[in-house]
């Protein structure tokens, strides 16, 4: 893993900084999906993806913009996470959505995805919001794709996505501070902080 995949990219900071900019809940001090203005962040949205958390351990893609549906050679939208990422445990669904709705910090991961002999790095933030009664959980978040595509979308455009791992993570302070993100492998628990 090269310190550039480790670089939170510029447009991930001008992400965040809208997302500090939305009035937060008394108490939770996450703001409402319902603040969330796609026009405030519209030179964004073709990177933009939402999910919502589900009770059995699971997320659901609800949307995702067209960058990132263009670089991936499958269909996100309405497709449950674990369903994607299969080699992703139930547990790593759990500590990942415990970390943002409860620890309450954002998340940066960079995923190494292999689609026959094109290996890409899709970089992305995933950050915390709230549904009307503060009883639905929602990520909205940010994949960095445009350089990727700049570089390989023609090649991928009729590829099949063959292996894909996590290989750099880390926790975003948006305001709580930043903690460890721990998940197990075959029972051993691992850092994703580098390959």
């Amino acid at each position: 893993m090269t310190l550039v995949h480790q670089i939170i990219p510029a447009e991930f900071t001008e992400f965040l900084t809208y997302w500090h900019s939305l009035p937060k809940v008394e108490g939770q001090g996450i703001p409402l999906k319902a603040d969330f203005n796609p026009a405030s962040v519209i030179h964004m949205l073709p990177s933009i993806f939402l999910m919502d958390a589900l009770e059995e351990s699971d997320l659901n893609i609800r949307l995702a913009g067209t960058k990132i549906e263009e670089l991936l050679p499958i269909q996100l939208q309405n497709k449950k996470w674990r369903e994607l990422f299969d080699n992703e445990a139930e547990y790593m669904v759990k500590d990942l959505t415990n970390m943002i709705f409860n620890q309450k910090v954002g998340l940066f991961v960079v995923r190494e995805i292999h689609m026959g002999n094109v290996v890409e790095y899709l970089k992305s933030i995933l950050l915390p919001f709230l549904g009307p009664q503060h009883d639905m959980q929602f990520i909205i978040g940010l994949s960095n794709a445009e350089d990727v595509l700049k570089r390989n979308y023609n090649q991928t455009a009729n590829l099949q996505v063959t292996n894909h791992k996590v290989v750099y993570s880390e926790t975003v302070d948006i305001g709580f501070g930043k903690l460890d993100w721990r998940y197990q492998v075959d029972g051993i628990p691992q850092q994703l902080q580098s390959a």
